[in-house]
């Protein structure tokens, strides 16, 4: 068998089921896309399964497959623990996908629902067979952002647009320690695949640190966990694919894979497992007081995923054989659940266990698998999650860990408890009428649910079948012996040490207290007298005697409120979003200061611009000793650029054509855009100023001619004047006196480019200035400067001989760019600002030098030129509408090009993957920690507070709904944008995406 069949076959199938779902969007129906994607999947585990014979045999099998992008490569390794995985998304995520058949009959985007679910299984498949960190990342990246999207698949609610935003900054900039990891570790050893020894060699307890708050947020550990319940408004099949079987462990395998490659450091692991320890405790309290029975689920989740980080940090080889024993059963019994809670509200319409009751008369089937579920969650004998359990007792033990054992055992006392609780107020008591299930049997889900029940039973009478399948082959290559003597039910240990028993008694007596913890909170029943409800002695013992709502019985809500009363401050204390929220409020109190600093000169841009000018050059004269650096490799502007910036142009001309500008205005236009481009092909230093001052000169016209506020047009003239005047004297000068050329070359740069303090007249001019003009000025001329700048940089190196100020410049710039970012509502000032903050991070790059500065420089203008025109292009048919006003919320209903066109845009410019603009952040960061850690770190810091500033534009302004009855969300919705409009934000996306897929290519 070809070895790229299991490697490649096992995601490229599903990609290859994405291109065809997108493709037959208007032919196949709803029930036809579903099983496209179930074949897709199912074809995908088969391939899997066609590779298992290499871990049983407790080989490994490496795959090659090519270059990617700079040192790093698309290279895969088949081994028992990348199998599991594959095994876990591609196994469960068929069934779910089959779940779905159903449960997505009636959506109206199925499309865009099948699409992702496949592109985020085949990701994780992806990340854990890759080799190569940076590619990791990349996977990483990936299924968060489907994460996100599936998370918003409603957007049009509220809730839905609030949760996908939380996840996504949550988890991607937690991303960032994973990022800061690969870029650490490969500047230690010199390579950035796992594989090779070396990289080990290198990590420390602070390194492995960054990873494990990577983990932590996309595994849902605390106090990085709060994410996930707000994650639950979208469709169940995500939540129980994405946020109960598969998603929230990836961070498992990352930490599993870290233990495999070398020994824990003893100050990381006691780190690890207090935050395991926590993790187990907080999600089993918050789960205690949901009444949504979805919440209550993802709580549980993040309860569970602490008992398999437990397992890891133990250790032992029965620990990390118990951790990931519980994955798989994890995955099982979790996905079981979310799908029945699914079926619950598609039939019955809500997911509020004090609006359900009595179920299991009418949904027997469904009942059934439920209480076998949760009996396996709950520790239940003859099911997994005993065996699970019971081990991970055995492991704690064992490894002296006597505290997490104490606090697994209590937690599985509370889960207990819990699920009788959602079992009793969902199946039991007397049916809620309103909610009575309307759709019938649904066999497909049924069907489901019953063999993720059925493959928990049978883990739980044969665990052993998993031992020898699966978990057994893999612990050698993590450096541990297999575990002998699991037998039937798991009851048989080979040793027979006393925490052996210890353990099952454990596990059978948290059982136990569970149920009768759950028995002495049921009140005794109630006698009427005289019409009204009297209260016996002894009823509600917790509830102090007050009679109790419901029919007879403790409702979810009454349990809920007892503990929460009682364990008030317990909750505020283990609460992190408290905490998140303080600082979101300091964060915008500063950049509410900036903002009110920042209006105060741009009443002023033109005076300001001078003091500042004449401040700085003092400044920089004083600077000159500090820094005796070299420039970097010289060449020549690449043709790829040169390409990019025209597509870019494109894109504003063919905008401006479908909206605004007619007539003399489109020919200022189409020739400012070819002045730019033209001042980057002349071999001519001459020429090439003309041509660059000339592209700024015509824009300038293009808004004398367009806006009604000539002032800002005014001030915008002035700009181009003094920064060509400073830039003319830097290129006479550069040759005889280099730091009297950098003083004025910086100032001129930091004026044209809009660095701070220099910036103050893009703001004011984006409040003037129509979406298409701004991406004309700041995707296309501007970029054009910056492309200058570097190539004056090769023609003259002592500009850049001083890298101190440009470095501060830039930081400087990056930083308060962000930070004005967060107080802005007005879109068109929030996209100024990104600007100064994109241009502060791209001049570091530039001061930084080298090959691979220069290198992140273009690649990192190419991606703000055609990010940024993009961005002003969703904006402009919104603008000529009138409806770009602030916080207006639910856009996206009428204009769903131009949402999707403005979250792809900053995804792009952010530097996530897979755009392009993460082949530019890797370079840069990986050249800042090279330089200092801190920069590294405040670099990170500025992309962090830039996607908080863009992600509050998604909840008030793009999704949610104006109305009180959100509409649904389609796969082609009636929209006000024209063809043309809607097919360049389409090039333009194309265009981020496979520059980012195919660096080689375009590198090239």
């Amino acid at each position: 068998m070809p070895p790229w069949i299991p490697l490649i076959g096992s995601w490229a199938l599903l990609i290859g089921g994405v291109l065809l779902e997108l493709l037959l969007m208007r032919v196949l129906s709803n029930r036809a896309k579903g099983w496209l994607a179930v074949l897709s999947s199912t074809l995908g585990f088969l391939a899997l399964l066609s590779g298992w014979r290499i871990p049983l045999s407790g080989a490994v099998q490496d795959w090659y497959l090519s270059a990617w992008d700079g040192p790093f490569s698309l290279s895969y390794r088949l081994d028992g623990l990348s199998f599991l995985f594959a095994f876990i998304a591609l196994g469960v995520g068929s069934v779910i996908l089959f779940f779905s058949l159903e449960y997505m009959r009636t959506e109206t985007a199925p499309t865009r629902f099948y699409a992702l679910m496949l592109l985020f299984i085949a990701a994780l498949v992806h990340l854990v067979f890759s080799a190569d960190w940076f590619v990791v990342y990349l996977s990483w990246e990936i299924i968060g952002l489907c994460s996100f999207f599936l998370i918003a698949f409603w957007y049009l609610q509220a809730e839905a647009a609030r949760g996908a935003r939380k996840a996504l900054v949550m988890t991607h900039l937690a991303g960032y320690g994973l990022l800061a990891f690969a870029v650490i570790g490969y500047t230690r050893s010199g390579v950035s695949v796992w594989i090779d020894p070396r990289f080990a060699a290198g990590l420390t307890s602070g390194i492995l640190l960054l990873a494990l708050v990577a983990a932590m947020a996309k595994s849902v550990q605390f106090p990085l966990h709060t994410w996930i319940p707000d994650a639950m408004a979208a469709p169940t099949p995500v939540s129980a694919l994405l946020h109960a079987a598969c998603y929230v462990t990836a961070g498992v395998y990352l930490l599993a894979r870290l233990r495999g490659m070398l020994a824990w450091p003893p100050l990381f692991q006691g780190i690890f497992i207090a935050v395991a320890t926590l993790t187990m405790l907080v999600g089993a309290l918050f789960a205690l007081v949901q009444t949504d029975l979805k919440r209550l689920l993802a709580y549980s989740t993040v309860s569970q995923v602490g008992y398999m980080m437990l397992g890891l940090a133990i250790g032992t080889p029965l620990g990390v054989a118990a951790g990931l024993l519980l994955c798989l059963n994890h995955a099982l019994f979790k996905g079981g659940l979310f799908l029945c809670a699914g079926k619950i509200q598609h039939e019955c319409g809500s997911r509020d266990m004090n609006r359900l009751g009595g179920l299991t008369k009418l949904m027997p089937v469904t009942a059934i698998n439920w209480l076998v579920l949760a009996g396996s969650i709950s520790g239940l004998p003859l099911l997994s999650g005993f065996v699970s359990k019971w081990l991970l007792y055995h492991a704690a033990l064992q490894a002296g860990q006597l505290v997490p054992a104490v606090v697994a055992w209590l937690v599985s006392i509370l889960t207990v408890f819990y699920f009788l609780k959602a079992s009793s107020s969902v199946f039991f008591g007397e049916t809620q009428s309103p909610h009575t299930p309307h759709g019938g049997s649904n066999p497909w889900m049924e069907r489901a649910i019953g063999l993720l029940a059925g493959g928990s039973l049978l883990l739980g009478i044969a665990p052993q079948l998993a031992f020898t399948y699966l978990i057994n082959p893999l612990l050698p290559h993590l450096g541990l012996t297999a575990i002998e003597g699991i037998n039937w039910l798991g009851i048989r240990l080979a040793g027979g040490e006393w925490y052996t028993s210890l353990g099952l008694v454990m596990a059978v007596v948290a059982l136990g207290l569970g149920a009768v913890i759950y028995l002495i909170w049921q009140p005794v029943r109630r006698v009427a007298i005289g019409g009204e409800m009297a209260v016996l002695a002894g009823e509600g013992i917790f509830s102090g005697g007050e009679p109790l709502s419901g029919p007879g019985r403790l409702s979810a809500a009454d349990f809920s409120q007892l503990i929460q009363d009682q364990w008030s401050e317990v909750y505020r204390l283990t609460d992190p979003d408290r905490f998140y929220r303080l600082v979101w409020q300091i964060l915008l109190r500063l950049a509410q200061v900036i903002e009110s600093f920042s209006q105060v000169l741009e009443r002023r841009a033109g005076s300001s611009l001078v003091v500042f000018s004449a401040l700085a050059a003092f400044l920089l004269f004083l600077l000159k000793p500090l820094s005796t650096a070299t420039a970097g490799i010289p060449y020549h502007t690449p043709t790829w650029f040169i390409g990019w910036l025209s597509i870019a142009g494109l894109g504003c001309l063919t905008v401006a054509l479908c909206v605004t500008l007619r007539g003399s205005q489109l020919w200022l236009l189409l020739l400012s855009i070819l002045a730019a481009i033209g001042s980057l092909i002349t071999p001519s230093p001459l020429w090439n100023f003309l041509l660059l001052e000339g592209a700024a000169l015509l824009a300038f016209g293009l808004l004398w001619l367009h806006i009604t506020d000539k002032r800002a047009a005014q001030v915008y003239l002035f700009v181009v004047l003094l920064s060509m005047a400073l830039n003319y004297v830097a290129l006479q000068t550069a040759h005889t006196q280099p730091v009297f050329a950098l003083v004025f070359f910086l100032l001129g740069v930091g004026i044209k480019i809009a660095l701070v303090p220099f910036y103050v007249w893009l703001p004011r001019l984006a409040g003037a200035a129509s979406a298409p003009l701004l991406g004309l000025i700041i995707g296309v001329v501007d970029v054009a400067a910056f492309a200058e700048v570097v190539n004056f940089g090769q023609r003259s190196p002592a500009v850049f001989s001083l890298q101190t100020p440009w470095i501060w410049l830039g930081l400087l710039s990056a930083l308060g760019g962000a930070l004005a970012m967060l107080a802005q509502r007005d879109l068109k000032r929030l996209l100024a600002f990104s600007t100064v903050e994109d241009m502060g991070i791209l001049i570091t790059a530039v001061a930084l030098g080298q090959e691979l500065g220069l290198q992140a420089a273009y690649l990192g203008a190419a991606a703000h030129a055609v990010g940024k025109v993009l961005l002003f292009v969703s904006l402009s048919r919104i603008e000529a509408d009138g409806n770009l006003k602030p916080s207006l919320g639910g856009l996206a209903r009428f204009y769903p090009f131009s949402s999707a066109g403005f979250v792809m845009g900053f995804l792009a410019v952010l530097g996530a993957p897979p755009f392009v603009g993460y082949l530019a952040r890797w370079r840069i960061y990986l050249l800042s920690f090279q330089t200092s850690p801190w920069l590294l770190a405040g670099l990170m810091l500025c992309s962090s507070l830039a996607l908080l500033a863009y992600g509050r534009t998604l909840v008030e302004f793009w999704w949610g709904s104006p109305n009180k009855q959100p509409a649904a969300a389609q796969d082609l919705l009636p929209c006000r944008e024209p063809l043309g409009f809607r097919l360049t934000i389409l090039l333009l996306v194309l265009l981020l995406l496979l520059g980012g897929f195919f660096p080689l290519f375009l590198l090239s």
